[in-house]
């Protein structure tokens, strides 16, 4: 039977609307991504932790001279430089273009990160739409990450693990649509240029970033496997990923220091431990067997790896270090528990091959984890583990939606019980961002080293020609705050801090008018040879150098002028004492406490305001 031309126009504009509806949605959706993570980013986090700055410092030092900061590595070298931070080899490259040519600031800094970040939602959208084939899951679980705690606050900073993650579903998902599309070539060529992204942008995903590319390549060839050409594409992608990893292999394991952190390479550090418990043991001839180095570092790899699927980590509490966590909010939202047991059951109905591959991924993501002996961090290493049970929540969610549809109890009933879920849900969303805006920035102020962005705030308002002081615990930490909070790396000063830097941490930095150190001696050297230098003294160092306290106490004595000092927002500690200052006026306060959001952006502060809101005298 002939079917008339116009059935044809009609499905043909039914499509033009679908996909102008998807590629609406996607734009909203970025832009509401986008929005939520930029605004206030001055404020809150703080400050900016000392990864992040090695990662924004080298990317403006690659835009000044095509190397970091200390002139020994270049970005075309694909080589991990070596800062005090272990940082990957893309890193510098990747953000450089955000930092060029435009002045050093929080804002400038982490710009790129949510330009790129901001995209998480639509990535794993569309990935969860090329799984599926059904765009309203694909929605559903866009919407979820552009709301969800993880993506939210990791979006906010400029930690690689999150864009690494998302450059390796961008490759899985192109791998996915190679084997359903006619022209399998250029998703295979991106696919492999995107691994290539995510492998050298972040250490820890380089342990599950071959085995999860291989394992959706093998997943996808044996849904495929009637067809002789899939055998092709198969062998031309892994050969692509081995090539992209083949400088790693060269090099080995001695190029990269992240390696010995390892568990299977220092089995050494459980000796000690093994022969406690064998000592606590009555003697069996399965002691040996039982009680050994690998038994028990097969033990700590459990335990690393299932605590990355603990509830308190996911739902309650999150990670310990305060860069990491809130401390009172966990990575997902208590509502997501139940809608992740529903889509878990309705895959392993419905969908049960999705489940298996989702499962695998699942399995390979704690790893990283699991293997390192260093401080854990779950958020990072595991950071798969999020985005793989969003995709569970919006499959059970969208189920549940599809149920409520169908359902025939009354029409009033179903809208009241939508009504009452979204108002449960958009309370869950509610207390987190309370918690993050108005507490996290106060309690946890330190956890990005607030105190360092007082002290630059303070000494943006001292002139070039006065003599700073400044005794510190880690004088290579401050010193590259100078450089970013005070925008000092710039083409003028670029040769000069790279040969400040060319040896790498040291005890003693002499930088411009500045004099940043941890040698008792050299403090009191510089002291008496500039009776009159602005003496900015870290809280922990001052009771550690004897000759600096006499001669500072004398001073006070001799003007009657006490010194002033920089307080903790959140604990009302000091976080350093500040001597002969010529600033500020005697502050009133003796403690400091921000009322909003817009006493965190420092650098925008007039000196009275800063004085004022900031400073403090002793009690």
């Amino acid at each position: 039977m002939k079917l008339p031309l116009h059935f044809f126009q009609k499905r043909e504009k039914r499509t033009q609307y679908k996909h102008g509806f998807i590629i609406l949605f996607i734009i909203v959706l970025y832009l509401f991504s986008f929005a939520v993570r930029v605004w206030n980013i001055e404020s809150v986090p703080p400050g900016i932790t000392h990864d992040e700055l090695d990662l924004i410092l080298t990317a403006k030092m690659v835009t000044l001279r095509g190397t970091d900061l200390s002139g020994k590595w270049s970005p075309l070298s694909l080589k991990p430089p070596q800062t005090e931070t272990q940082m990957s080899e893309l890193d510098g490259l990747v953000h450089a273009p955000f930092v060029w040519k435009r002045p050093l600031s929080l804002y400038t800094g982490k710009i790129g990160m949510i330009v790129l970040l901001a995209a998480f939602p639509v990535v794993l959208g569309c990935f969860v739409y090329i799984l599926f084939q059904n765009m309203w899951i694909g929605g559903t679980v866009g919407i979820l990450t552009a709301m969800n705690p993880w993506a939210f606050q990791f979006s906010r900073t400029t930690f690689e693990a999150p864009l690494a993650t998302l450059f390796l579903v961008c490759s899985m998902g192109m791998i996915i649509t190679m084997y359903t599309s006619k022209k399998w070539m250029y998703p295979a060529i991106i696919s492999i240029l995107f691994f290539f992204l995510s492998f050298y942008m972040y250490h820890g995903i380089k342990l599950i970033a071959f085995p999860m590319a291989l394992f959706t390549l093998f997943w996808m060839f044996f849904q495929h496997r009637d067809n002789k050409k899939r055998i092709k594409q198969t062998v031309f992608v892994v050969c692509g990923l081995l090539l992209v990893m083949l400088p790693v292999i060269i090099r080995g394991r001695s190029a990269y220091h992240r390696t010995s952190e390892l568990i299977p390479f220092q089995l050494e550090r459980h000796a000690k431990e093994v022969i406690i418990q064998r000592t606590r043991s009555l003697f069996s001839p399965l002691t040996n067997t039982l009680l050994n180095k690998y038994t028990f570092a097969l033990r700590e790899i459990t335990d690393k790896y299932l605590f990355a699927f603990s509830p308190g980590l996911l739902f309650l509490s999150g990670e310990t270090r305060g860069a990491y966590s809130l401390w009172y909010h966990g990575l997902m939202y208590v509502i997501d528990i139940p809608f992740i047991v529903l889509g878990f059951i309705l895959l392993s109905k419905r969908k049960p091959k999705i489940l298996v591959y989702l499962l695998g991924l699942l399995f390979l993501a704690p790893i990283p984890s699991a293997l390192s002996t260093g401080e854990s961090s779950y958020v990072f290493r595991s950071s798969f583990v999020v985005p793989l049970l969003l995709i569970f929540t919006g499959f059970g969610m969208y189920e549940f939606f599809v149920w409520m549809k169908k359902s025939k109890t009354f029409i009033v009933a179903r809208i009241l019980f939508l009504v009452f879920l979204l108002f449960i849900y958009s309370a869950h969303v509610g207390t987190y961002l309370y918690t993050y805006f108005l507490r996290y920035p106060v309690y946890n102020s330190e956890g990005f080293f607030f105190s360092e962005r007082l002290a630059n705030g303070y000494l943006q308002f001292t002139e070039p020609s006065d003599q700073i002081l400044v005794y510190h615990k880690e004088p290579y930490g401050f010193l590259r705050s100078i450089l970013f909070y005070q925008n000092m790396l710039k083409n003028e000063t670029a040769d000069e801090v790279r040969s400040l830097l060319s040896n790498g941490v040291a005890g003693t930095y002499q930088f411009r008018n500045y004099l940043i150190t941890s040698s008792c001696e050299n403090a009191a050297q510089y002291l008496q040879t500039n009776p009159n230098a602005i003496v900015l003294i870290q809280e922990t160092m001052a009771k550690s150098c004897e000759p600096i306290t006499v001669i500072l106490q004398k001073d006070e004595l001799d003007t009657k002028i006490q010194h002033k000092q920089i307080m903790d927002p959140g604990y009302a500690g000091v976080h350093f004492y500040i001597y002969h200052d010529r600033i500020c006026q005697t502050p009133t306060l003796t403690y400091t406490r921000p009322t909003a959001l817009k006493q965190f952006v420092l650098e925008k502060m007039s000196k009275e305001q800063f004085c004022s809101e900031w400073m403090a005298r002793p009690l």
